[in-house]
């Protein structure tokens, strides 16, 4: 039994492996190879010349790597990332749960039943019940602003 490969066989097989080792890799670098390499077997069926074929391998996968791999990595890899610990803090409404020295600009808010000391960067009468919007964290200390 004598089995015939074409040059095609060969770049396919490129693609297969670059893609099934794009899974162990984080980064979408192997995927855009790999869509180079389909760029080599297309530019195969066309040509018998190597050097062609390299070319079009090369230019298919820096096109992916410059145009396909940001959607990609923006879209589909990172669409539902969740911020968790202090960084889900951000944005949220707080209490004052203790009034706002005006000299200082210091205070307490709870957030979800945790007390934390806050700084506010501009001069306002904060007292205890007030609402506030946390604008960052700092180490153990909530920067907010008056709402």
């Amino acid at each position: 039994m004598n089995i015939d490969f074409d040059i095609w066989h060969y770049w396919l097989a490129a693609c297969l492996l670059l893609f099934v080792i794009e899974v162990f890799v984080p980064g979408f670098i192997l995927g855009c190879l790999a869509i180079g390499a389909l760029g080599g077997m297309v530019a195969s069926a066309v040509t018998d010349s190597i050097e062609i074929q390299l070319f079009s391998a090369s230019i298919v996968a820096a096109l992916a790597f410059f145009f396909l791999r940001p959607f990609a990595l923006k879209r589909l890899f990172r669409k539902n990332e969740l911020l968790t610990n202090v960084d889900s803090l951000i944005g949220r409404r707080a209490k004052v749960s203790q009034a706002f020295d005006t000299g200082l600009l210091k205070g307490r808010v709870a957030v979800d039943g945790d007390d934390w000391m806050a700084v506010t960067k501009e001069a306002s009468d904060l007292k205890v019940g007030d609402i506030v919007e946390i604008l960052e964290v700092q180490s153990n200390t909530l920067i907010v602003k008056p709402i």
